[in-house]
């Protein structure tokens, strides 16, 4: 499952390297991404298995991101944005997917030579909601973090839940 964070990473790398200098661009733990603090389109991951402790024979990386808002006109939904909305109508969608994936396979590289602590404190740092009270799979508490694993660490009084990444997979259908 790292590899949804590690493609988070990989596509906020890409948005900042092509997009206007302004743009903050930021990631959910779910695989939603935030450009200057709406959401702006998602990461999804399916995988041919949803056992947290077994390998899946395959994992798929999905991509959305809307380019124009669909729904009604801009402004009437402030949580919600697109790219062109956000100063990015110049930009390429094929140059944007082409950095994605140039970026996405430099931490990979890095995670596959072991360098977990690097990917887990880059991803760290663009996560936006850490210390914050959120709602994750019916369970309210304050997001403290995650474990090796980018389990989400979900406080609640005084329990600490750990909510695995695998709990956000799609299965096939």
């Amino acid at each position: 499952m790292a590899m949804l964070p590690a493609c988070g990473i990989g596509f906020q790398n890409a948005l900042g390297a092509l997009g206007p200098a302004e743009l903050a661009v930021h990631l959910d733990w779910d695989g939603g991404i935030r450009v200057n603090g709406a959401a702006c389109g998602r990461l999804r991951a399916m995988a041919g298995g949803t056992d947290p402790r077994a390998e899946p024979g395959w994992l798929v990386i999905g991509l959305e991101m809307p380019l124009v808002m669909t729904a009604p006109e801009p402004g009437l939904q402030p949580d919600r944005t697109a790219l062109y909305e956000e100063g990015c109508a110049e930009l390429d969608p094929i140059a944007l997917l082409e950095a994605w994936a140039r970026h996405t396979l430099v931490w990979i590289r890095r995670w596959e030579d072991g360098e977990l602590r690097a990917l887990q404190a880059e991803w760290r740092g663009l996560v936006n909601t850490i210390g914050e009270d959120v709602v994750q799979n019916g369970q309210s508490g304050t997001f403290l973090g995650v474990d090796e694993h980018f389990g989400m660490l979900l406080r609640d009084g005084e329990t600490t839940h750990l909510i695995p990444l695998s709990s956000v997979l799609e299965t096939a259908t």
